[in-house]
């Protein structure tokens, strides 16, 4: 017998309402000027698919949770990433890396990783690792 987690879904989608903000999740062309040299300035206005301006923008509500670990200190890097739980959206790819970045009005940061956590193939929420 499978067990059914579309209630956990639903519990980790209000509670991301009730304790998020408002973030937007946003993903730039990175089309390069000089073809010959990847490695040169990049061209951040060439179309993403599905954008008008090349920008592909998602809002969503966001929970930002530090970085804990109990074994050890953490390093200089880590303290500077956080994770970000986000709630199910069709809008959002299930897979994002360091092509999207989280902007909270105030502040950018950078995904350097994503996963969707979807037990029993029922997607309850999306964490994120992100940086400064």
């Amino acid at each position: 017998m499978a067990l059914d987690y579309t209630a956990l879904a639903a519990v980790a989608t209000r509670l991301i309402g009730e304790n998020g903000r408002a973030i937007t999740l946003r993903r730039e062309s990175r089309t390069p000027d000089d073809p010959a040299k990847p490695w040169g300035p990049s061209d951040t206005t060439a179309a993403v698919a599905g954008s008008a301006d090349g920008v592909q923008a998602i809002a969503v509500t966001g929970v930002f949770l530090d970085l804990e670990r109990t074994d050890r200190q953490l390093t200089q890097a880590e303290l500077k990433q956080s994770r970000v739980l986000i709630g199910p959206d069709p809008d959002i790819p299930e897979e994002m890396g360091p092509d999207w970045v989280v902007d909270d009005g105030d502040r950018r940061f950078e995904v350097v990783s994503s996963k969707p956590i979807n037990p029993g193939d029922t997607l309850c929420y999306y964490e994120l690792l992100v940086t400064v």
